[in-house]
């Protein structure tokens, strides 16, 4: 009496031996893996980039804010025009400047509080975005 395997045609020999065979298993595998891999790298590439931003326009904050300690006759408008001058090349990022003076002390201290906003866009991943504060404070020279 023959099984119920054999009598279908799963019993043959050239079924059995292509079972065993594992050419080709690689390229099975790494396509199944692949997408995964390049979602992760452009997810990497994207985190990266914006970090990179991140820390650029931090940069030209602090920049600018060191021009307010020598300059007292700077205002808000000015230093956000240094710091879009210190970016060129990356304006069209989104932040604000928020510019406070403090008499209190005796001493006339700025706070520059800047937030700005990334939009991270990586493929086949819904866009997200990565906000961002930098305070700076900063003494101003006495106006005589």
């Amino acid at each position: 009496m023959s099984s119920g395997f054999a009598d279908m045609g799963f019993g043959s020999p050239h079924i059995r031996s292509f079972r065993r065979e594992e050419r080709g298993a690689a390229a099975v595998e790494f396509m199944m893996v692949c997408p995964l891999l390049l979602i992760l790298m452009f997810g990497m590439a994207g985190l990266g980039q914006a970090l990179f931003t991140i820390g650029s326009i931090q940069w030209a904050v602090e920049r600018s804010v060191r021009a307010l300690m020598i300059d007292g006759s700077l205002t808000q408008f000015d230093l956000e025009q240094r710091v879009r001058d210190a970016l060129h090349d990356l304006t069209d990022m989104e932040f604000t400047i928020h510019y406070t003076e403090d008499l209190s002390h005796g001493i006339p201290i700025v706070r520059v509080h800047t937030d700005i906003t990334y939009r991270v866009d990586v493929p086949l991943i819904p866009e997200f975005s990565i906000s961002y504060r930098v305070d700076t404070y900063v003494p101003r020279p006495f106006q005589a």
